[in-house]
């Protein structure tokens, strides 16, 4: 992620926080005053800077990117060279699985890494993405990259940079079709 990403990031998550912490101060109360209603709003709004900072904080450490542990490792095919890679996150319909992501000329390939429950990869095949696009997490950070395959799956991944991703993925998929129609 981008420091501009990263700034948006902490600013967008301040401000909710402050809204929440406001609001949770002030719904107890029937029978609020001025004094409370101001106090709950500077109470917020201390709160959720904290908590903004922290939050953008952490997302400048995890953000970094670090060595590539053994247990992250892909085999890969014969002739098969990675162009492109990056730490991320699969998103499942229950869980957040933290790992690695690939790209081959060939496919895209996600390996989880250790410290999930269940170790696994899988690959996609470049020539079974029939659409790729960016989505953003929570609403808010634009880190998502949705790859839409021919099958009418769909995989969700958090990466940084995610536009960078599209752009690897829009020029090799369009190299493969233009193989596979030779």
């Amino acid at each position: 992620m981008n420091k501009k990403g990263k700034i948006t990031a902490t600013i967008s998550f301040a401000i909710g926080m402050a809204i929440f912490f406001a609001v949770k101060d002030l719904l107890p109360f029937e029978g609020q005053t001025t004094t409370i209603v101001i106090k709950s709003i500077i109470s917020g709004l201390i709160a959720g800077i904290v908590a903004g900072a922290v939050f953008g904080l952490l997302i400048g450490v995890f953000s970094k990117t670090k060595p590539v542990p053994k247990s992250v490792l892909v085999v890969l095919n014969f002739g098969e060279e990675i162009i492109h890679q990056t730490n991320a996150n699969h998103c499942t319909k229950w869980e957040g699985v933290g790992g690695r992501l690939y790209l081959t000329r060939q496919r895209v390939i996600f390996k989880s890494n250790k410290f999930n429950i269940r170790v696994r990869q899988f690959s996609i095949s470049l020539a079974e993405i029939k659409n790729v696009s960016q989505y953003r997490t929570l609403g808010i950070i634009n880190n998502g990259l949705m790859l839409e395959t021919t099958s009418d799956g769909t995989e969700k991944f958090i990466v940084a940079d995610a536009d960078q991703w599209i752009f690897y993925l829009q020029q090799h998929q369009i190299q493969t079709n233009l193989k596979q129609t030779i």
